[in-house]
């Protein structure tokens, strides 16, 4: 059965089902959420003539869990960004949630200890990537480096041309 419960901050305007809906009283229907960059539902809540952009996982927590500890995220348990049942959402610490991030599979957010043997370890593996015949563009998005970063040591330009500007003549061919 879905429970519907008033957002914090916007009581009266505003309420977030378990299910992860959002709705506005007003109008009485349901807001249409937005996918982020990143993949996570956020919706544009107005209050006094302003319009605030708000994580719809957030909301849902902030609403059925209450405030959110210090130093916590809001997780999902089965790494899905999109499923923001209260069933799925909990409070947890940056490292658990980055734990989480592992074991479903995802990126890892947070670099090694020694950030110069990160760096080391990245050029080498856009070296191999490169001699495998991957062009630089995808070795990079790989790795998760900028390309410009990469330029920057030979080892990662092997097989890379600079494009170079068409030559100009003064219009006298001798």
């Amino acid at each position: 059965m879905t429970k519907w419960r008033s957002i914090p901050g916007y009581e009266g305007i505003y309420e977030v089902s378990s299910f992860g809906d959002v709705k506005t009283l007003r109008l009485n229907r349901l807001c249409r959420p937005t996918k982020t960059r990143y993949g996570y539902l956020v919706v544009g809540l107005f209050k006094d003539r302003i319009c605030r952009a708000r994580l719809v996982h957030t909301l849902v927590a902030l609403a059925f869990l209450g405030p959110k500890p210090f130093k916590h995220d809001v997780c999902h348990w089965n790494g899905i960004k999109t499923d923001n049942r209260l069933v799925n959402l909990r409070y947890a610490t940056r490292k658990e949630n980055e734990a989480d991030k592992l074991r479903h599979g995802g990126k890892r957010l947070f670099r090694d200890d020694n950030p110069t043997a990160t760096a080391k370890a990245a050029r080498e593996r856009i070296a191999d990537l490169r001699r495998m015949g991957i062009c630089l563009s995808n070795a990079c998005a790989w790795v998760g480096v900028s390309r410009r970063a990469a330029l920057k040591y030979p080892e990662c330009r092997i097989g890379y041309q600079k494009r170079r500007s068409p030559i100009k003549t003064s219009g006298v061919f001798a």
